[in-house]
Order: C-alpha cells, then sequence, then structure tokens
C-alpha cells in the first residue's frame, strides 16, 4: 500500500474516532440488519435449504417485531429480497445511514468432509480482529469468499489478502472506540439466543471478516446456528425456530440501545 495512502487512512481514521458525542446522543437510534448472502451467492447449504433464506428470513422477522414493539428503533435492512449485494456496499449502506449498531446474520455451517458435521451445532458471535484461530479465519475466508462474485472486485478489494497487516491497523483504528460495545452487544445477543431460541453458545471470537473491517460503528457477525446439523436446519426453517431467533435478536438490541443510550 503507497506510504501518502496509509497516512490518510491514518488521519481519516482518527477523524472518525473524534466523533461528537452529543452529535449521537440527539440522533434516532439506527440498526442495520444484514441478511447474509444472497442472490448468485447461496451461501452455506444444508439438506433442504440454504443459508442465505434463512438469513433474509430472521431478519425480515426481526424488523418486524421492532417496528411493532419499538418504533423509536429505526431498523433498515442491507437487502430485503433474494438479491446479491456485495459485501463492501452493505458496510457502506451502514456508514451512509450512520447507523449505530450493524449486524450481519449468517448460519454456519462444517466443512463436508469433517465426520461429525452433523453433530455440531450452537450459535456464534464474532468481531472483527486478527487474534483467531485457525478455524475462525476458516470461517471468514469462507464467508469473504463471496467477494469473488463482485463484477468490481478487484477495485474494492485490491490489497486485501497482500497488506492484510494494513487492512487491519485500518480496521481496528476504526474499531477500537468500538470494540467494548461491539463485544457486549455480541455478548447479549448470545445470551438471548441461550434462553430465547434455546441455542448453545459458542461464545464471542475474532475473525477477519471483511464486512466487519469495512463498518465504522459497532458491528457484531453472528452465526445463528449450524445448517449441516440435520436438528439445527429444521428449527432454523421452521416458524418457531425463526420466531424466537428473532425475538432473541431483538430483545439483544433493544438492552443494547437501552444501556448504551445512557
Amino acid at each position: 500500500m503507497d506510504k501518502w495512502l496509509s497516512i490518510g487512512i491514518i488521519i481519516f481514521c482518527s477523524l472518525m474516532l473524534c466523533t461528537d458525542s452529543a452529535y449521537a446522543a440527539n440522533r434516532t437510534f439506527t440498526v442495520v440488519l444484514d441478511p447474509g448472502h444472497g442472490g448468485k451467492d447461496d451461501g452455506a447449504r444444508g439438506e433442504f435449504s440454504f443459508e442465505k433464506d434463512i438469513c433474509l428470513r430472521v431478519s425480515k422477522e426481526v424488523y418486524r417485531i421492532l417496528g411493532r414493539t419499538n418504533p423509536d428503533v429505526r431498523v433498515k435492512l442491507t437487502r430485503n429480497d433474494d438479491s446479491f449485494v456485495g459485501l463492501v456496499d452493505r458496510a457502506t449502506f451502514a456508514h451512509q445511514l450512520k447507523a449505530d449498531l450493524f449486524l450481519s446474520i449468517h448460519a454456519n455451517s462444517m466443512d463436508a468432509s469433517t465426520s461429525f458435521r452433523d453433530k455440531v451445532r450452537g450459535c456464534v458471535a464474532y468481531i472483527v480482529g486478527n487474534e483467531a484461530s485457525n478455524q475462525n479465519m476458516s470461517i471468514a475466508q469462507r464467508e469473504n469468499a463471496a467477494i469473488e462474485l463482485e463484477e468490481n472486485h478487484y477495485a474494492n478489494y485490491h490489497g486485501f489478502e497482500e497488506d492484510r497487516a494494513e487492512m487491519y491497523i485500518m480496521s481496528e483504528l476504526l474499531q477500537k472506540r468500538h470494540r467494548q460495545q461491539s463485544i457486549d452487544f455480541a455478548q447479549q445477543v448470545l445470551q438471548e439466543m441461550t434462553t430465547v431460541a434455546h441455542r448453545l453458545s459458542g461464545g464471542v471470537h475474532q475473525a477477519g471478516f471483511l464486512v466487519l473491517s469495512r463498518a465504522t460503528m459497532p458491528a457484531v457477525l453472528v452465526e445463528l446456528d449450524y445448517i449441516t446439523n440435520p436438528a439445527c436446519e429444521a428449527f432454523m426453517n421452521s416458524d418457531d425456530g425463526c420466531s424466537q431467533m428473532a425475538q432473541a435478536i431483538a430483545n439483544a438490541i433493544v438492552k443494547y440501545k437501552h444501556l448504551n443510550s445512557k
């Protein structure tokens, strides 16, 4: 990466971290829900369903719940139908709305070569970071692979792999102020998913999710459960499962808003 471009990024990030808190306090609380994948990007595949459809259905249900119970929360979706949206466009959408919170919703999977792939279960939450295990990096690489489906992916992501260290420096600067908020929200999501949707908690982890690295607000990616586990796939596609998971996420958003409005 060019030296002057790097300096420019650092200056930009520094300015972003100096946002006037009084201005933020007087704004309408806005949350952007990002249903993972979509269109030509199916995401993970189960026995009878696609990740993209589960993500959209749950996201739309969260939208409906909050619209009915919390009119003071403005909810926007990065996609409202089975359409393809680039990773950079998802984060840009949240940035343009000056969102207070960004949540990317996904369904997890295990590699076909894994002998116990149909047994693994649990809800996992991620924040952006480079302190990742090999398994977390593998999950991030699978989700980041969607960039190859974008027509202008070279222009949008050139240098993402080659300048990984500098990319993380940029994202760390942007996320530094929001790290604890992201962690707090991720933990709240897992707690609600455990109590309301009866999912096992896989904990909060760090990984290099590109969609999170471009966010300029508290940002979390949640893997609802494993689509490669038949029982979990059936639950995520059921009316009760969708309703419970959406209610859990809605509860977490409301509790996060209440705590951070102070």
